[in-house]
């Protein structure tokens, strides 16, 4: 922790609490989470913007608002348990086929014999 949300000097508000992200994935996975690495999950979660942080330096830094945030993001309770609009697929429905494209058709003919006669390099 760094700062307290208390009034400082003069009167001028000081800055939210910003917490360190190790003391930040604990607040947010707890201890029984099951990862091997949590906070580089946190971190990525943070890189891929799922999660709202401040880098200073060379430390990332969460927000209580952010840390919150995060929690309510990883809830499963659904928000509505209404049924969808649309009905479910019928098991004894028909599959159509698919085409599978054929890899040797769209590359040149140079490329086609390199993998037909090493197709150990691939």
């Amino acid at each position: 922790m760094d700062h307290n949300d208390e009034e400082g000097v003069a009167g001028v508000k000081m800055p939210d609490t910003r917490y360190r992200l190790p003391e930040a994935t604990r607040l947010i996975l707890g201890n029984d989470h099951g990862l091997a690495d949590p906070e580089r999950w946190v971190r990525k979660q943070i890189k891929l913007g799922r999660f709202r942080a401040q880098k200073i330096g060379r430390s990332w830094f969460m927000r209580e608002v952010d840390i919150e945030a995060a929690i309510e993001s990883l809830d499963n309770v659904p928000i509505c348990a209404s049924p969808p609009d649309h009905p479910p697929p019928q098991p004894d429905s028909p599959i159509a086929p698919v085409a599978v494209p054929d890899i040797l058709s769209g590359i040149s003919a140079r490329s086609r014999r390199r993998i037909i006669h090493h197709p150990r390099r691939w």
